[in-house]
């Protein structure tokens, strides 16, 4: 038995029925959204606290989700194939924005620290987060898409055995 699943074992022993138990996972995923949204959020007010040399501390803020969404990922796919998410489209309007205003805000405090004045690093920066932005973009529903289909092929060849 994994870690992951004493986990889930110890948590839904807490409930006393499938209502609550339902409930619960309602709310882990609330939690998990706004814990990742909070975190997210946090990453541009460390750069900007932060004196100029440890501006890049703020990336570290992204470790816990990234683990997290990794862990429970490697959970789930043991059961379940993971979920296709076709593009971003799901995401409302006030997301986009507080999104974009989160890296804009991030963007602006990394380049705080050049002191403003290395205008090619800070245009080189702009760029790659675009980029990686947009790459990210196409590739997320690609490569779900692919997860999801290399799941159920290993799921449905350990259903025959």
């Amino acid at each position: 038995m994994s870690i992951n699943d004493r986990i889930i074992e110890r948590t839904e022993n807490f409930y006393a029925d499938e209502f609550e138990k339902a409930q619960a996972n309602r709310s882990a995923v609330v939690t998990q959204y706004w814990f990742n949204y909070v975190n997210l959020a946090l990453a541009p007010v460390l750069a900007w606290l932060l004196p100029r040399e440890y501006s890049y501390v703020s990336y570290l803020v992204l470790i816990g989700p990234i683990i997290g969404l990794i862990a429970g990922n490697s959970w789930l796919k043991k059961s379940v194939a993971r979920p296709k998410i076709h593009g971003l489209r799901y995401l409302w309007g006030w997301e986009w924005a507080l999104m974009v205003a989160i890296i804009v805000a991030w963007l602006a405090g990394l380049f705080r620290a050049e002191g403003g004045d290395n205008w090619s690093y800070n245009a080189g920066a702009m760029i790659g987060a675009l980029v990686g932005a947009t790459a990210a973009i196409i590739a997320i529903p690609l490569v779900s898409g692919w997860q999801r289909r290399r799941d159920l092929k290993r799921l449905n060849a350990e259903a025959e055995d």
